[in-house]
């Protein structure tokens, strides 16, 4: 999808909509990593009749509470959009894509309400129906030349996910019609999902934030172009970091949840190391070597990366891989609080570091990135670690 970007325009068009991209996850985030993970969670630990009664509570909850963010960020539209280097596109864009994050949560309830009953060809199914149409709007975009690509897949995204909205909406409506006294139901359900409001929005909120404070601050301090190089670094690696989040979200997620419940946390998560993280270190690696022909394929021809700056960027992406597998395990074992105050060890921490001084160089920048995921990760092992042994004896 980026090829498409630097094809309708140049690298910095990468930049722009990752950009815009980031202000959705601003929204959606909040959810996706809070309540629709105990979501996920619940619904693997829950007899099958608290399944809808989660689904929806999950739902319900994940746009009230992104509601107000919703309209901040329409309030204050343009001065985001100036603060974000956007200034020079038009701002119904930026508020397109909040409200496009807003209804994404949808997406996010529905694949962790089928990853909680481990029927994963529907999880996979419903990713594919949400996430192609707009991968082949960008494409015919780019290919046709279309000068309004950006609201082209903007428009795209609106549509596929008020067709998920009306898919949860059909499916409530037929469980309420043979259900007696589903109120019960949803209270038991509130009490549960309500400890991992505060985890999704420190995490989910305060990543993306973060993400766009980096980006700006890359930026300001040096040029649109190094946000940009910046950019293609972290998202030629992303798929390996997505890939194990996705293999720990949709594959172990439900299966740590049981295995901690049974007493046995640390030998599952030894297993998982092996089966996860091993894997994408060697990734990691052959990415950096090959870095010389994938950077220029995935992009443009000129697109030519020190080894050093490489070599931080992707060293810190795989310390990250190592925090992202233990954070689940966090979250399988209802860890809030200690995922709330950690996560101001991730992201948010790298974003001070660059306010600080730290973005003035690209080398500086993978410095201050391998360091604060040095600090994150020591912080989510030792964490889960800890709680599986005081689990265990207890």
């Amino acid at each position: 999808m980026d090829k498409c970007w630097v094809l309708s325009g140049d690298i910095s068009s990468v930049a722009h909509w990752a950009q815009w991209q980031t202000s959705a996850d601003l929204i959606a985030a909040p959810v996706g990593t809070g309540v629709a993970m105990g979501l996920a969670v619940f619904t693997a630990q829950r007899d099958a009749r608290m399944h809808i009664p989660f689904l929806m509570t999950s739902y319900c909850l994940g746009l009230l509470y992104t509601l107000p963010l919703v309209i901040l960020a329409w309030i204050f539209s343009d001065e985001i959009s100036h603060w974000l280097g956007l200034q020079q596109l038009p701002v119904m864009w930026f508020k397109l894509a909040v409200i496009d994050g807003w209804l994404a949560t949808a997406v996010g309830q529905i694949s962790s309400y089928y990853l909680g009953r481990r029927q994963h060809g529907r999880v996979l199914l419903s990713l594919l129906l949400t996430g192609l149409p707009v991968v082949l709007a960008v494409a015919l975009g780019s290919y046709f030349e279309w000068s309004s690509l950006p609201l082209v897949a903007l428009l795209t995204m609106l549509v596929v996910y008020l067709l998920a909205h009306l898919y949860l909406w059909l499916k409530f409506c037929h469980w309420q019609q043979h259900t007696k006294d589903p109120r019960s139901f949803y209270r038991i359900a509130l009490a549960k999902l309500s400890p991992y409001i505060l985890a999704g929005f420190s995490v989910g909120m305060l990543t993306p934030l973060s993400i766009l404070v980096v980006r700006s601050a890359i930026a300001h301090d040096m040029s649109w172009y190094a946000a940009g190089v910046s950019t293609a670094l972290w998202r030629a690696s992303d798929w390996v970091l997505s890939t194990s989040q996705g293999i720990m979200y949709f594959h172990f997620l439900p299966i740590l949840s049981q295995q901690i419940k049974r007493g046995h946390g640390i030998s599952a998560m030894l297993k998982i190391n092996g089966k996860v993280f091993l894997p994408c270190v060697m990734v990691l690696i052959s990415l950096f070597l090959l870095r010389d022909t994938v950077l220029p394929l995935l992009y443009d021809h000129r697109l030519s990366v020190d080894w050093q700056i490489a070599a931080l960027f992707w060293g810190g992406d795989i310390v990250r891989v190592l925090a992202c597998i233990y954070l689940i395990g966090l979250y399988s074992m209802h860890a809030t609080k200690a995922i709330t105050i950690w996560d101001i060890f991730s992201q948010p921490l790298f974003a001070v570091l660059l306010i600080l001084g730290a973005s003035s160089s690209m080398l500086d920048v993978g410095y201050a990135y391998l360091m604060t995921y040095v600090v994150y990760a020591l912080l989510c092992v030792s964490s889960y670690f800890y709680l599986a042994k005081r689990a265990r004896k207890s």
